[in-house]
């Protein structure tokens, strides 16, 4: 279909009324297709469906979903990993058998990363339940669907989510540490023109998401790798003895002008805290953020800036750097991307949840992890503490962590058997 053709059906299809919760941004046949099918059931029938998973857990999708979870429609929703269902479709593509229900269902019947139909039969703990208040309390912005591996992943993310309110919850307005995204502050393809190879006066680095890791700004320099056309930029990851050095920094593939960066920043802060867009629910970690020295970020480093008290950065740092939080986080994201609209709903504690015993105890060992060169010194002045680096020991910092990951089970409510799930699931 030529583009001129695209544009004015999908003008056609958004002027026509018919579908009036997916003929809504960017148009996608299959979502068409599934409210059809909706409006085609009469009280007493079903209808069952082959889509895309993205039906349950797109932003795009989000007002479709939205109305089958209110209006109780959803009666199934079993998502498949590709793995040679359809051989000409990338195996990231995921398909989902969704059964809609012309009566109310009380409770819809859900599973997800599923290889084949027998893992359906029997009580095998795949399968879990959600009912609309459920939907309503773990993602309230948006109503899309979570995406657990068992009923145990659902049964003790709905827990949290019970004691943990989100990060932001646009229907009530709450958002308790003011805080606001940035996507990144150059964009690494329209931005290139501002690109420059090499430092010199005036120029700071550019970081990308794979330059840093949680409590570490010098995870790892980024190198160009000609032979390699897809990923040009590859990762060489810092030495212990270089990170051991308190002057020693990471080298990006790019510079920018500092005057660009103090522009686009309007001297927020003298310091960043960035998260990586790009991840997996298979990773080691799923949500990986650090504070960076004030310098350029391309897009897949988000920026996160909340406009509450100073140290409420470190707090907000150790919270998203906590394993229970991690654990939260794997259960909402179904693809590779971060998406602001996950993030706004995965479970923070709020400011009024910590203390003056609580302050004490985590502002210190956020900044002992994370101070650990010259070029982050402003965030260590700004949390009250000044003087030289602290000393790259990971043993040190294994107990450092350790104590934050414990510190954060107990508030958000996780009992020693649930902690042992999340380390080990």
């Amino acid at each position: 279909m030529a583009s001129g053709e695209v544009i004015s059906t999908a003008q056609f299809i958004k002027a026509s009324g018919r579908y009036a919760r997916t003929g809504l941004g960017r148009i996608n046949l299959y979502a068409l297709f599934a409210e059809h099918a909706r409006d085609l059931i009469n009280p007493q029938g079903r209808a069952g469906i082959i889509v895309p998973t993205g039906i349950a857990t797109d932003d795009t999708t989000k007002v479709f979903f939205g109305h089958l979870v209110e209006s109780s429609s959803l009666a199934t929703l079993f998502d498949f990993e590709n793995m040679g269902i359809f051989e000409s479709v990338h195996k990231s593509y995921k398909f989902c058998l969704m059964t809609l229900s012309g009566s109310p269902v009380a409770r819809g019947d859900l599973a997800f990363f599923l290889h084949d139909v027998a893992e359906l039969q029997g009580d095998t703990g795949r399968r879990f339940q959600l009912s609309p208040e459920d939907f309503a309390l773990i993602n309230p912005n948006t109503r899309t669907c979570p995406t657990f591996r068992t009923r145990a992943d659902a049964d003790l993310t709905r827990e949290m989510y019970r004691r943990v309110p989100v990060l932001i919850n646009e229907v009530t307005g709450e958002n308790p540490w003011g805080v606001r995204f940035m996507q990144g502050l150059f964009n690494m393809t329209s931005d290139s023109q501002l690109f420059r190879d090499n430092p010199g006066p005036g120029r700071v680095p550019l970081y990308e998401g794979k330059m840093f890791d949680f409590y570490n700004h010098r995870f790892a320099s980024a190198v160009r790798n000609s032979a390699n056309a897809q990923r040009q930029s590859q990762q060489q990851f810092s030495a212990p003895d270089e990170l051991g050095d308190p002057k020693f920094q990471v080298t990006p593939l790019y510079y920018v002008d500092n005057q660009v960066v103090n522009y686009k920043l309007d001297n927020k802060s003298q310091y960043l805290l960035a998260f990586k867009d790009i991840t997996s629910p298979t990773n080691e970690r799923t949500f990986v953020c650090a504070i960076l020295p004030r310098s350029g970020t391309g897009n897949k480093a988000p920026l996160i800036f909340s406009e509450k008290h100073t140290d409420h950065c470190s707090l907000l740092t150790a919270n998203l750097s906590s394993l229970v939080f991690d654990y939260s986080a794997r259960q909402k994201i179904g693809g590779i991307t971060m998406n602001f609209y996950l993030v706004k709903q995965f479970p923070v504690l709020p400011p009024d949840r910590y203390d003056a015993a609580d302050r004490a105890f985590i502002v210190p060992r956020v900044v002992e992890l994370t101070y650990t060169a010259w070029d982050v010194q402003a965030f260590a002045r700004d949390m009250g503490m000044d003087g030289a680096p602290f000393r790259w020991d990971e043993g040190r910092r294994a107990v450092m962590r350790a104590e934050l990951d414990a510190w954060y089970a107990m508030k958000y409510g996780l009992t020693r058997k649930q902690l042992r799930y999340v380390l080990d699931p």
